[in-house]
C-alpha cells in the first residue's frame, strides 16, 4: 500500500490519544464506583501495584486477584497499545492491499490480559475506514487464563471504547470474543480464514519457558498462521529468540524486529495519571500509585514473523463460519481441555491436581465437585472446599452455583455487619449441606465444637492486631498517619494470607 495513505491513517490515529487517555481512565473510574466498597479493597489495591511493580523489574504477575487488572490496565494498557500500534498499521493495511476480494483476518490474542490488542486492531480498523478505505473484517479472539483480565476488558475498557467509537457495536465486521482458556487448550477443530497469532507476554513465566516454546511451536505448526507477532520485556529477550527460531527452523517465516522508534503516542496519559493522583491521594497509597503515566515503554522487545507462503490457509468449511458476538464466556461455557476432563472425573480416590500459575486448576476443582454432586447427591455427601485466598473462594462459589442450579442445589451466603456478602458460602440439596466453601480462617469454627461465628473469629484476629500495631508504633515512635495504609488490621490480616498461605514464607528473615 501507498506509504502516503499509510501516513494518513498513522495521523489520525495519532490524534486519537487523548481520546485514549480518557477511555483508560474512564474504564478504571466506573470499576472503582462499582467495587470502592468492597471488603479489603485498599489493602488489595496496595498488593497488587507491589505485584506490577515486581512484573517492571522482570517478575511474573498473579493474575488471581480481582483488583490486578485495574492496577494492570491503569499503568500499561496505554503501553502495550504504543508498542504495537506502529506495526500493526503497516501488517493490517498491506493485507487489505493484498487481499482486496477478502481481507479478513481471525487475530487470536494468546494472553490477551486487558485486550490491548483488540484496541490495536480496532484502532487500524477505524484509521482505515475514516481515510476511505476498505478494512479488513476481524474476528478477535481474546484468549486467557484470567476471567477478571478478560472481564476487565469487555465490560469496562471496551465498553468505555465503544462510547467514543460507537460505530463498532454490534459491527459484524468487527467481532470480539473472550475465552477464558489457557491458549495451549486453543481448539485445533476451529474454523479459521487467514488466522494471525499475537503471544504478548506469553512466555514471562520464568518457571516452564522451554515447556510453553515447545508448546507453542507444535501450535504455530498446526495452524500455520500468516502472521505471528511476539513482545516480551527485555530481559526475556533471550526466552523469546528461542522460540522464533524454532519456529523458523520447522516453518517458513521471515522475522522483523519492531522498531520502537515509530511509536505513535508520545509524552504522559493526563487523564489516567490524574485519577491515580486521586487514588493515591484519598487512601494514602504512595507506591508507585502517584507516578504519571506514560505511553512509553522502554522495557518492550517485540518481533513479526510472516509466513513466505502468502497462500492464505483457507477452512474448506469456511462457508459455513457464522461470525457473531457472544458474551463472554464464564464457567458454565468453558471448554475444558481433554487433559482437565480426564484430571475432573470423579476416580472414588484421593487425586493431586498439579499445574502451572494459570493452568486452570479452579476450572477443574468446579468441574470436578459438579460430577461428583451429579453422581452422589442423594447419598448423603458433604465436600468442603478450601483456601486462603478469600476472592478465590467465592468466585469458586459464583461458578459452582452457575454449575450446580440446575440440579436444584441452592446456595446461601451471610450477611456481614459491614453490609458486604461472606465469601464462605454452603449448598443445600433437599435442605441437606452438600457442600462447604471455607476459606481457611473459618475452617476452626467448623471443626472441634469450637463455638466461634465468622465475625467473632476475624474480631478476634482484629483485636490482636490491632494490639501489636499500637506496640509497633509506640516502639518506632510512630505519631502521624504515613503508615495507615500498612498499619491496620485489615491489610496486615490479608499480608498474613498472603504470606504464610500463599508464599508459605515462615520466618522473618525470607520475608
Amino acid at each position: 500500500m501507498d506509504t502516503a495513505i499509510k501516513n494518513e491513517i498513522y495521523q489520525w490515529i495519532k490524534a486519537q490519544q487523548s481520546i485514549l487517555d480518557e477511555i483508560i481512565a474512564s474504564a478504571g473510574e466506573r470499576f472503582y464506583e462499582d467495587h470502592k466498597n468492597c471488603t479489603n479493597f485498599i489493602s488489595e489495591l496496595i498488593t497488587c501495584q507491589e505485584e506490577c511493580y515486581l512484573l517492571s523489574q522482570g517478575q511474573d504477575l498473579c493474575y488471581d486477584r480481582f483488583l490486578t487488572p485495574f492496577s494492570y490496565a491503569l499503568w500499561y494498557q496505554g503501553r502495550r497499545i504504543n508498542t504495537s500500534i506502529g506495526r500493526f498499521i503497516h501488517l493490517i493495511c498491506d493485507h487489505a492491499f493484498q487481499n482486496k476480494d477478502n481481507p479478513h483476518i481471525d487475530l487470536f490474542d494468546l494472553g490477551a490480559g486487558t485486550g490491548a490488542i483488540q484496541f490495536v486492531a480496532a484502532l487500524t480498523y477505524l484509521g482505515m475506514k475514516k481515510t476511505g478505505l476498505n478494512p479488513p473484517s476481524f474476528r478477535l479472539i481474546n484468549v486467557d487464563t484470567s476471567p477478571f483480565m478478560l472481564q476487565y476488558n469487555q465490560e469496562y475498557l471496551w465498553e468505555q471504547f465503544l462510547v467514543k467509537y460507537p460505530e463498532l457495536r454490534e459491527n459484524g465486521n468487527f467481532v470480539p470474543e473472550y475465552r477464558l482458556n489457557a491458549w495451549n487448550n486453543t481448539k485445533k477443530d476451529e474454523l479459521l480464514y487467514n488466522p494471525w497469532i499475537v503471544a504478548s507476554y506469553l512466555f514471562d513465566t520464568s518457571d516452564n519457558a522451554e515447556d510453553l516454546s515447545k508448546e507453542f511451536s507444535e501450535l504455530i505448526n498446526y495452524f500455520k498462521p500468516a502472521k505471528i507477532i511476539l513482545s516480551t520485556s527485555r530481559n526475556k529477550e533471550a526466552i523469546l529468540r528461542k522460540c522464533f527460531k524454532e519456529i523458523n527452523q520447522a516453518e517458513n517465516y521471515i522475522s522483523t524486529k519492531i522498531d520502537l522508534e515509530k511509536v505513535v503516542f508520545k509524552g504522559n496519559l493526563e487523564n489516567t495519571s490524574q485519577f491515580r493522583q486521586i487514588l493515591s491521594q484519598k487512601h494514602h497509597i504512595f507506591n508507585g500509585l502517584n507516578k504519571p503515566v506514560t505511553w512509553d515503554d522502554p522495557s518492550f522487545y517485540g518481533v513479526v514473523l510472516v509466513r513466505r507462503d502468502l497462500k492464505l490457509p483457507l477452512s474448506p468449511n469456511f462457508n459455513h463460519l457464522k461470525l457473531f458476538n457472544p458474551k463472554a464466556k464464564y464457567r458454565r461455557d468453558i471448554e475444558l481441555s481433554e487433559t482437565q476432563i480426564e484430571a475432573s472425573k470423579d476416580i472414588g480416590r484421593i487425586t493431586e491436581i498439579v499445574g502451572a500459575a494459570g493452568s486452570g486448576k479452579s476450572v477443574v476443582i468446579t468441574e470436578k465437585v459438579k460430577n461428583i454432586v451429579a453422581k452422589k447427591k442423594d447419598a448423603g455427601i458433604h465436600i468442603l472446599v478450601t483456601s486462603f485466598n478469600k476472592g478465590l473462594i467465592n468466585k469458586l462459589g459464583d461458578w459452582l452455583e452457575e454449575l450446580l442450579s440446575p440440579m436444584s442445589i441452592t446456595r446461601k451466603q451471610k450477611r456481614l455487619e459491614n453490609g458486604n456478602t461472606d465469601s464462605n458460602s454452603i449448598f443445600y440439596y433437599k435442605n441437606e449441606i452438600i457442600l462447604s466453601l471455607l476459606n481457611f480462617d473459618a475452617i476452626p469454627t467448623r471443626i472441634g465444637n469450637i463455638k466461634y461465628n465468622d465475625i467473632i473469629f476475624q474480631n478476634m484476629i482484629y483485636d490482636i492486631l490491632t494490639t501489636t500495631i499500637e506496640q509497633v508504633k509506640k516502639e518506632h515512635k510512630i505519631i502521624n498517619n504515613n503508615y495507615e495504609n500498612i498499619l491496620n488490621p485489615e491489610f496486615l490480616y490479608e499480608e498474613y494470607h498472603r504470606i504464610f498461605y500463599g508464599m508459605d514464607i515462615r520466618n522473618e528473615e525470607d520475608y
